[in-house]
């Protein structure tokens, strides 16, 4: 059993990665009037979007490279959580650092502190994404017993 609630979580991790990545990909290079009431909504409007839009991104994208829902127990390793962190950071960035300067090609400008925003939202995401995989084995082990 606890090998499908893990194969299930991993899946979902990676469609929704693909989603969230298909939506800030649209989002971000859209004509800005098209996004600006969508915007709006969140607080701190644009930035708080970019903070947002990584978090997700982030948060699916660590479900989805996570070795093992099982194996995510204090013991996991140190090590595999860093490289874990630095593939998800490095895609988080790269991502961000191309829209940013595709962005003039759509006649939108591009701004350092929306990459800021992106790595703010993404650090929140991976730490969100560390604490789902923990609370999940844990609660994985409480109904083992």
């Amino acid at each position: 059993m606890k090998r499908d609630v893990a194969k299930v979580v991993k899946t979902a991790g990676k469609v929704m990665s693909v989603a969230t990545f298909i939506a800030i990909v649209t989002f971000s290079l859209l004509p800005a009037g098209d996004v600006q009431a969508m915007v709006s909504l969140f607080p701190l409007a644009d930035v708080g979007a970019h903070a947002a839009a990584y978090a997700a991104f982030a948060f699916f994208f660590v479900l989805a490279i996570h070795k093992d829902v099982g194996s995510a127990s204090l013991s996991y390793g140190i090590g595999r959580r860093l490289i874990e962190t630095a593939i998800v950071l490095s895609g988080a960035f790269v991502l961000g650092l191309a829209l940013e300067i595709a962005q003039p090609l759509f006649q939108r400008s591009n701004e350092g502190v929306d990459l800021i925003a992106d790595m703010v939202g993404a650090s929140c995401g991976i730490a969100a994404g560390f604490l789902c995989m923990h609370v999940a084995c844990w609660r994985g082990r409480r109904s083992a017993r």
